[in-house]
């Protein structure tokens, strides 16, 4: 089962950012450095790890390891 997450930008993507680095010890998993943006490609409700691409590798890392960016649509405010 997969979790429907909230869209974080305009072009319909789940984006997260990486709270800290995280090393792949597997093939099928990723590597990245903190403050990384990662697109989600999947994230199931069923373990701690889910799936991203970043810089055109796609792989598994641990959901700890990330924070969803918050959305950022322009509003203004009514005076």
């Amino acid at each position: 089962m997969v979790i429907a997450m909230e869209q974080s930008n305009h072009s319909g993507k789940v984006v997260v950012t990486a709270l800290y680095p995280f090393k792949a010890q597997n093939t099928d998993e990723l590597s990245f450095a903190k403050g990384d943006v990662i697109i989600i490609t999947q994230a199931p409700t069923d373990g701690g790890w889910w799936e991203g691409t970043l810089d055109g590798k796609t792989g598994w890392f641990p959901s700890n390891y990330v924070e969803q960016l918050a959305q950022k649509i322009g509003r203004k405010k009514d005076k």
